[in-house]
């Protein structure tokens, strides 16, 4: 009689530690069927994407349009995850529950699907490109990031404002290197893709450009920097990370 209360209770000690519970760790990617989701907070979760290039494959076969989960184990799906869609060729649309109110950086950067989002997106850093058909309508891009319409700007392409190859100056006066003056090159396809190099430093930058304008680079190839576009006026800082401590310096230019 021991053994097998013991044997029993050995079961739903095992089932208790292995089912998901929301509460454990936050900001952990987990698996949901085909998806991966990541716990945001005790009661929200974020769409981080397919669990595997089958299980896309797969969701292709059934569809051509996907409708991103509104809900994931009963809490919102309230943020798509960073470059959760970026460079997708499978899907002809992608449907975005109204619970999302936040793109992750890049998280539909050079992804072919149109997009249809009828919620209030409140933070795009995910490169959407133009809403489909069944966004609302009657909603438009009030500069701050938010889509709510399928008339999201007078472009063809979300990213046609910024366009074009950019130059200027920049002064560096920190960050280990001493005092520096130079020039810098930019440039900005349709897709967003954006490309910064500047003299004296070895390696180019590929910031990631929001739909208003604004950039950062992520400091893997050097440091980080972040800007903004404004009516073909660039200004941004390179500036401080554990690495350079301080603000390293400051940089301008314009739209040739």
């Amino acid at each position: 009689m021991k053994k097998k209360l013991c044997f029993l209770f050995g079961i739903v000690l095992l089932i208790t530690c292995c089912s998901y519970n929301p509460s454990l760790i936050y900001n952990r990617v987990y698996q949901y069927g085909n998806y991966k989701f990541k716990q945001l907070d005790s009661h929200s979760v974020s769409f981080c994407g397919f669990a595997s290039d089958q299980a896309a494959q797969t969701a292709q076969a059934v569809s051509r349009t996907f409708v991103i989960p509104e809900t994931i184990y009963g809490q919102p799906v309230t943020k798509i995850e960073r470059e959760a869609f970026m460079s997708s060729t499978l899907f002809d649309q992608i449907v975005v529950p109204k619970t999302v109110t936040v793109i992750g950086r890049a998280a539909f950067y050079n992804c072919s699907a149109k997009i249809s989002a009828s919620g209030n997106i409140l933070r795009d850093e995910g490169h959407l490109p133009p809403l489909g058909d069944n966004a609302n309508n009657e909603g438009n891009n009030n500069g701050n990031g938010n889509h709510n319409g399928g008339n999201n700007n007078n472009y063809g392409s979300p990213f046609e404002q910024y366009v074009g190859h950019y130059s200027g100056t920049y002064s560096i006066s920190g960050g280990g290197m001493g005092q520096q003056n130079g020039n810098w090159r930019g440039d900005v396809d349709k897709s967003g893709r954006m490309t910064v190099t500047f003299d004296n430093m070895p390696q180019s930058f590929s910031p990631i450009l929001t739909q208003t304008g604004d950039f950062s680079s992520d400091g893997h190839n050097g440091p980080p920097l972040r800007g903004s576009i404004r009516n073909g006026h660039v200004t941004g800082v390179l500036f401080d990370t554990p690495a350079f401590q301080q603000q390293m310096g400051t940089f301008e230019g314009h739209r040739s």
